[in-house]
């Protein structure tokens, strides 16, 4: 009875070195890379939003099932301290020492897994890059075409500009949240802006409201609300980028 339980317990321990922080081989391709598989099942030669975002789609779901399986792993480990457990108890009553102080050190063994991989840690730092990556698709997903035809009959050349940069700029954001997931995973350390990250970020976004104000005024001709909050999106975009990034 004793052995058996014991190798139900060892049993219970089988693949543990999956906990182990290290980022999958689909987790550590270049976001580039998704987005040109993109646009070469779509047969272009360039890459728009729309190839953007369905890669961004792609890595959303592969850092989705990264966050589950971590917390399937946490739980695991509470199983194996609640069978640790369970053997302790067992050999309590039957007076067998030397099951009693096996039960003990299999319960141990299930914190010290769980402490030695930073199963918490792992967990919150992929959530975290899943919620700055759900915040880039809100705010992507707002580019329709109709605000990109708005954009371009604005004649608002800062805004066009933003507009045909807007690709690019997700696509850098995006690359900068991975980087940080990879590397946080891997020095379990995550980074959090500084004071000085955030004052540069505000005083940024007070000049471009100034930009866009003065932008506005030298307009000859008034454009109509849809347009104006069109441009207003579209000239915010990158900041609200930036803001994605410091999520978390």
């Amino acid at each position: 009875m004793q052995k058996k339980i014991i190798l139900i317990l060892l049993l219970s321990l089988n693949g543990c070195s999956s906990y182990r922080p290290i980022p999958t081989e689909a987790e550590h391709m270049s976001f580039r890379s998704y987005v040109n598989k993109e646009m070469i099942d779509d047969k272009q030669t360039s890459y728009n939003l729309k190839h953007v975002d369905r890669a961004l789609e792609t890595y959303s779901n592969l850092l989705l099932n990264s966050l589950r399986e971590k917390a399937t792993n946490a739980w695991n480990v509470s199983n194996i301290t609640t069978a640790g457990g369970a053997a302790a108890i067992i050999g309590g009553i039957t007076e067998k020492t030397g099951l009693l102080n096996t039960g003990l050190g299999i319960a141990g063994l299930g914190f010290a897994t769980s402490s030695q991989a930073k199963l918490d840690e792992q967990i919150s730092l992929t959530l975290v890059a899943y919620k700055k990556l759900s915040c880039v698709k809100g705010y992507s997903g707002s580019l329709t075409e109709k605000l990109a035809q708005l954009v371009r009959t604005s004649g608002d050349q800062d805004a066009i500009a933003a507009l045909a940069s807007a690709p690019e700029d997700t696509i850098r954001s995006i690359i900068n949240i991975q980087d940080d997931y990879l590397v946080s995973m891997y020095a379990l350390k995550p980074s959090a802006p500084s004071s000085g990250d955030l004052t540069n970020f505000f005083d940024r976004l007070v000049e471009l409201r100034t930009a866009t104000t003065a932008s506005l005024r030298g307009r000859k001709a008034q454009a109509s609300p849809e347009t104006e909050a069109a441009i207003k999106t579209i000239k915010g975009y990158k900041l609200q980028l930036e803001a994605c990034n410091k999520f978390g």
